[in-house]
């Protein structure tokens, strides 16, 4: 699908080291059920092996490397969450874990988790923590739905263009038997649209 532009889905959530660890994947669950699909596989790219490259393709910040690695790795335990590692593909800025919806798809990822510990400090953030000590947070990107587009392509694919009556263009079509019912099957349309159902009549002859 070729687009002239596209709408990511993405936040960038401040907080401290330690909080950090309490993301979960509880959001990226719930969508997963609504939409009813499922990831084919969860890539985590965790601080590459080669220390040499720190400073070089990654930001220079062992520490932080080291402990935001676990971190995420962590929290997939914590949530059941199958993944496979994919080394040396981080961030520049931290660890990442990407959901793909597909084999075939190959690195058309439908969902993206980042840990980013380099802007914060280069902004120069600071708070003050519970211990009265300043610390500077770390950032989450998070895009759970990758880019609006590039989603309803991969979820139309998916499904065959059956899509869900919750996201069909029209929830409700109103067919009268007769044509002496056809104000009758205008009412409810109306009734149907003041509860905001998207909902049409067709009253034609060859309904």
């Amino acid at each position: 699908m070729r687009v002239r532009s596209m709408q990511m889905n993405d936040a960038h959530i401040y907080c401290s080291e330690n909080n950090s660890s309490r993301s979960s994947w509880a959001w990226w669950r719930c969508i997963t059920n609504t939409l009813n699909y499922s990831a084919s596989r969860i890539r985590y790219a965790p601080v590459p092996a080669r220390k040499s490259r720190l400073g070089k393709k990654y930001v220079d910040n062992e520490r932080l490397w080291l402990k935001t690695e676990e971190m995420v790795r962590n929290a997939m335990r914590n949530g059941n969450v199958p993944y496979v590692e994919a080394e040396d593909e981080a961030a520049f800025y931290g660890p990442k874990v990407d959901v793909q919806i597909g084999a075939s798809l190959a690195r058309n990822f439908i969902s993206t988790n980042q840990v980013d510990f380099a802007v914060p400090a280069r902004f120069d953030l600071k708070f003050t923590n519970k211990e009265g000590v300043e610390e500077v947070p770390l950032c989450i990107h998070r895009a759970p739905l990758s880019t609006h587009e590039r989603m309803i392509g991969f979820f139309d694919r998916a499904l065959c263009g059956q899509l869900p009556v919750w996201l069909s263009p029209e929830h409700v079509r109103v067919i009268p038997i007769t044509d002496g019912q056809n104000d009758y099957a205008n009412q409810i349309v109306q009734q149907l649209r003041d509860q905001s159902i998207r909902a049409s009549a067709d009253i034609s002859a060859n309904a």
